[in-house]
């Protein structure tokens, strides 16, 4: 019994150790760069992405997702389309052969045990639990309290 909470607690103090040791790898252009209301460097935000999912997958001891797999962002990026145009956040869609998450997987080639979808909105606009003012709401243009323009964000 002793030996097994001792094996326990060495894993664990392992696990908490290998999780200290992961690091977001944003490139540096990302960083720097606002989120445009056009145009997004698809590039960059792919890989700002995949440092995010990397991230979480390092601190759960699994290996990392390559950036070569270009058929399974091809179809995740078909996902967001469709989303888009039906203005829907859904892990389902009315996409033949592609309406679960593990439709998706197939249909780009991927072989996996489990798979799973994670949907996000990115906003535009960092308001951080400020109040803030809707200065001119077709523009999409807010200030604080104070009359300053929040800025846009990466």
């Amino acid at each position: 019994m002793r030996s097994t909470v001792l094996a326990a607690a060495l894993f664990l103090s392992a696990l908490g150790s290998a999780a200290d040791a992961c690091a977001r790898k944003v490139p540096g252009e990302a960083v720097r760069q606002a989120v445009p209301a056009k145009n997004i460097n698809q590039r960059l935000f792919d890989a700002a992405v995949r440092a995010e999912v990397n991230y979480h997958r390092c601190r759960a001891g699994v290996r990392p997702v390559d950036a070569g797999s270009d058929r399974l962002a091809n179809v995740a990026r078909g996902h967001s389309e469709w989303m888009a145009r039906s203005r829907k956040l859904s892990h389902k869609s009315s996409v033949a052969g592609r309406s679960t998450v593990l439709q998706r997987i197939k249909s780009a080639g991927q072989r996996f045990s489990n798979g799973a979808e994670n949907i996000s909105t990115v906003y535009r606009y960092q308001l951080g639990n400020r109040r803030f003012k809707v200065v001119d709401r077709q523009n999409c243009l807010f200030s604080d309290r104070r009359g300053n323009r929040l800025p846009p964000h990466s």
